[in-house]
């Protein structure tokens, strides 16, 4: 199973490009480098001791598992360099091995963070206009004295997990109607729409942010497109 995502790579097994990225973005993740990360951790596999590092490798992550264009996620947060891509990865499969019990059959459980999605502060539904599916976040509904650091990590892990989980799966017509965006491939990525209707002292949380930002950047690379702020002053 694909560490990340279930969505196709290319053909040859390696990112899809778009000809809106930069050139430089293009160069990062290459064929090139796409194959040479992969050699890398079919190496970081064969040397990985269970015994010393207290973790043992999944099969799931196994080097020929990954798609290209996953491995090209990590690669460019690394801006090509490869060690760095590596190191990006191992942590991020230390990660779901010793913080993730459900993956990678599953989802989060709900339960932990049933309270927080019944205030209405976040939710996922439907897609933009080219396909990504959204987060719906209304700040008015976070009230930071009822949130801890660690609440807010546990939600905003479980809104990402859903939205990359539901950036793999192919729009329906209905979400999509548009039939020539309908059969492109899925870039596995998403959106957020946040609204600062009615938002107060109350609710400001740089919490909130700096989790957001931690998790994206250590375990979800190159996922968010873009984030839209509705409301704001």
């Amino acid at each position: 199973m694909a560490a990340t995502e279930t969505a196709p790579a290319g053909t040859d097994g390696v990112p899809v490009t778009s000809s809106s990225e930069p050139e430089i973005v293009m160069q990062w993740k290459s064929k090139k480098n796409v194959h040479g990360l992969r050699s890398k951790l079919v190496q970081y596999q064969q040397g990985h001791s269970a015994e010393d590092a207290g973790w043992a490798w999944p099969e799931w992550a196994a080097a020929k598992s990954w798609p290209g264009r996953d491995l090209g996620r990590f690669l460019v947060a690394r801006q090509g360099d490869i060690d760095k891509a590596l190191r990006m990865l191992t942590r991020h499969v230390q990660w779901r091995v010793q913080d993730c019990a459900y993956f990678p059959s599953g989802l989060p459980p709900v339960q932990p963070v049933m309270s927080a999605l019944e205030t209405g502060k976040v939710c996922v539904a439907g897609r933009s206009k080219a396909g990504f599916p959204i987060a719906w976040v209304r700040a008015q509904h976070h009230i930071v004295a009822d949130t801890t650091p660690e609440q807010s990590e546990e939600l905003v892990t479980f809104v990402i997990e859903q939205l990359v989980r539901a950036s793999c799966v192919q729009p329906t017509p209905e979400e999509l109607p548009d039939r020539a965006l309908a059969n492109q491939d899925l870039p596995g990525k998403f959106m957020a729409v946040v609204d600062m209707a009615e938002y107060g002292y109350a609710n400001l949380d740089t919490g909130i942010v700096k989790a957001l930002l931690t998790v994206l950047s250590r375990n979800f690379p190159e996922r968010m497109q873009k984030i839209y702020i509705l409301n704001e002053g």
